[in-house]
């Protein structure tokens, strides 16, 4: 709980437009896990390097994403 309360003061006095950009970059990370989910869930999976690599890359656009809102 300690963490939302250090970042709630920064999206609070974000602008609109760097909101946009965070709700956009959400969705699109999210986009990515869920057609992860969806290839499980049906077995479309068969090779483990698209879920290591789909994985790494929601990694990367996440701490990206936490840099952006910290600054």
């Amino acid at each position: 709980m300690k963490l939302y309360k250090k970042y709630n003061h920064l999206v609070s006095e974000m602008p609109e437009l760097h909101k946009d950009f965070v709700v956009s970059s959400l969705y699109s990370q999210l986009s990515v896990l869920n057609q992860l989910l969806d290839d499980f869930e049906n077995s479309k999976i068969t090779e483990s390097d698209y879920a290591i690599e789909s994985l790494r890359r929601v990694e990367s656009g996440l701490r990206k994403l936490r840099g952006f809102i910290g600054n």
